[in-house]
C-alpha cells in the first residue's frame, strides 16, 4: 500500500512539471463530487432525543457524498472566484424510517495564487 501511495504521489508530482500551467481571463464550469465529514453536534443530540422519546435507532450523522457545480472566472491571472451549488446527502436511517437533512449550499470562494 506504501509503494502504491508513493507511485501515485510521484506521478501527480510529474504532472505538475510537465506542463506550464495557462492561467487566462475567462469563464468556465465545474462538476464535482466526492465524501465529505460533517459536523453536526446539535444535529446529531436532537436525533438521539428522537431516539429516546420513539424508541427508534437512527445513527448519529457524521459522513455522506456531496456533489455540486460552478461557474468560475478569473478576475486576474493570479484570483479564481467561484460561485457553485452544493447539495450535501447527509442522512440516518432505520429499518424503514430515514432522516434525511437535505442541505443545499451556496459556496462562494476566491483562490489566490503567490
Amino acid at each position: 500500500m506504501r509503494r502504491l501511495g508513493i507511485i501515485l504521489a510521484a506521478l501527480f508530482v510529474g504532472l505538475a512539471f510537465a506542463a506550464p500551467a495557462d492561467a487566462k481571463k475567462g469563464l468556465g464550469f465545474e462538476l464535482y463530487g466526492g465524501l465529505s465529514g460533517y459536523e453536526m453536534g446539535e444535529l446529531n443530540d436532537s436525533l438521539a432525543a428522537f431516539n429516546d422519546l420513539v424508541g427508534t435507532d437512527l445513527g448519529e450523522i457524521a459522513n455522506g457524498a456531496i456533489a455540486g457545480g460552478a461557474f468560475r472566472f478569473r478576475v486576474h491571472e493570479r484570483v479564481l472566484m467561484r460561485f457553485g451549488l452544493e447539495h450535501w446527502f447527509a442522512s440516518s436511517s432505520d429499518d424503514d424510517l430515514e432522516f434525511d437533512v437535505a442541505v443545499w449550499a451556496l459556496p462562494i470562494t476566491a483562490t489566490y495564487w503567490l
